[in-house]
């Protein structure tokens, strides 16, 4: 793999950041718009839709996943990946 897709927008939910850990189960019934602040200062979320309730990860220099390690191209939460 080139990691060809980890270089695309990647849309997540507050489930998958759930599996991600990046949140908890409380911040995901409370206010979305809240933590997708606290994300963005993170430097996770680059974007949210409150309409549609779906982030948008950060790209690193605009393409890169944030999860994708540079020196391997490997994703580091495979795992977990959003679905």
């Amino acid at each position: 793999c080139w990691a060809g897709c980890c270089t695309l927008p990647v849309e997540a939910s507050a489930f998958d950041l759930i599996r991600l850990e990046l949140i908890t189960e409380d911040e995901a019934a409370a206010s979305l718009k809240k933590t997708a602040r606290r994300l963005a200062k993170a430097g996770y979320v680059r974007d949210f839709n409150p309409r549609t309730g779906i982030f948008t990860l950060e790209q690193r220099g605009g393409r890169d996943c944030v999860f994708l390690d540079e020196r391997t191209r490997r994703c580091n939460v495979y795992e977990k990946r959003p679905e």
